[in-house]
């Protein structure tokens, strides 16, 4: 799985920081699913920075 592979790569590089992009859950998402970067908040050894859908002046930013 995605979180897995993201905490294994952190740790096989020793990562300080690992950074992932995530958005605000709906209720039932809430309820029912964890998001991918809750799991590797949760796993990781190193801090985890959570960047969300918007940029820090409050505009969207570029989806790929």
């Amino acid at each position: 799985t995605p979180d897995k592979e993201i905490v294994r790569l952190g740790e096989e590089i020793d990562a300080g920081l690992i950074v992932v992009g995530g958005r605000r859950p709906k209720w039932f998402e809430r309820i029912f699913l964890t998001g991918y970067f809750e799991r590797v908040c949760r796993r990781a050894k190193c801090p985890v920075l959570v960047v969300g859908e918007r940029g820090m002046n409050g505009v969207r930013t570029a989806r790929p």
